[in-house]
């Protein structure tokens, strides 16, 4: 068995694929702002990027702000089309954020849900605090997960959006990652949406534009790789050409085992932080545009 081409095969949850890829998207362009890395791709369901960010969890607060703010302008440039056609409404975010609190590795969302402060309310109750607030519709779910609910993050959305009629939608979930360069240390983003739980093998609805009605944008950050993927990576660095089929049939078995690295405390803590800054980030911008 060629280890190149299993390296591809466990490629599969980078975030293109955890919007309902199955290959790899192509790098159109890429370009350098500060420190981030900026690599923009393309799909047959849409536009995909990755900001190389480096080590998230030794940011400083600067440094946070200019991931956050190189993001939103990511996430504004995919939404361009979608915004110019309601440029002359009262724009509603909805920021959807899909995991589950009590998993450390799945609970960037929840998190960034909590340092979120909604508005959606506050224009029709108070005004005066909605102007001072940023002028901006903000509604905030964290569904959890299909596990505690019993129903699907899908489902849930498609009812909010029934009652909010949001404009766009950012749905935010923590990713398994294809490669472990990219745990911690990579924001990535999806104008195809995103598949929750599809970069674990335990895949739910998807989540995109298709669906909901609404441009709607995938983001978050690698937290966890599977250990078949980790010692796929690891024999593709040092360039084994070939693995012997007991090797094989060890990892194929072993397909259903994730970790994520020690500090996954602080990467998650971290994950929220940019996370949420992106929301407000993109929040501020709109309503200026």
């Amino acid at each position: 068995m060629k280890i190149k081409d299993m390296a591809k095969r466990y490629r599969i949850s980078d975030m293109w694929c955890e919007a309902g890829s199955e290959e790899r998207a192509y790098v159109t362009e890429s370009e350098r702002i500060g420190k981030i890395s900026v690599l923009r791709g393309m799909s047959k369901h849409g536009s995909h990027v990755t900001l190389r960010t480096g080590e998230i969890c030794y940011m400083t607060e600067e440094e946070y702000d200019e991931c956050a703010r190189v993001a939103s302008d990511e996430i504004m440039r995919m939404a361009k089309t979608s915004l110019y056609r309601m440029r002359d409404k009262d724009r509603t975010v909805l920021a959807f954020c899909i995991g589950n609190r009590n998993i450390t590795s799945d609970a960037q969302a929840p998190l960034c849900a909590e340092l979120l402060d909604a508005t959606f309310h506050l224009k029709e109750n108070a005004p005066e605090l909605y102007s001072f607030m940023g002028g901006y519709r903000l509604a905030v779910i964290s569904p959890g997960t299909e596990g505690q609910s019993g129903v699907q993050p899908s489902d849930m959305l498609s009812c909010v959006c029934k009652r909010i009629k949001p404009d766009v939608i950012i749905a935010i979930d923590a990713l398994a990652a294809g490669s472990d360069e990219y745990i911690g240390r990579s924001v990535q983003i999806s104008s195809a949406g995103i598949t929750p739980g599809k970069g674990t093998g335990n895949e739910k609805k998807r989540i995109s534009g298709e669906e909901t009605g609404t441009f709607t944008v995938g983001i978050g950050i690698p937290t966890v790789i599977s250990s078949s993927t980790l010692i796929y990576n690891a024999l593709e660095k040092a360039e084994a050409e070939d693995i012997s089929p007991e090797l094989y049939d060890i990892l194929e078995n072993n397909r259903s085992f994730y970790v994520s690295p020690k500090n996954i405390d602080q990467v998650t803590h971290s994950a929220s932080e940019i996370l949420s800054r992106t929301v407000r980030s993109f929040c501020d911008m709109l309503s200026r545009a």
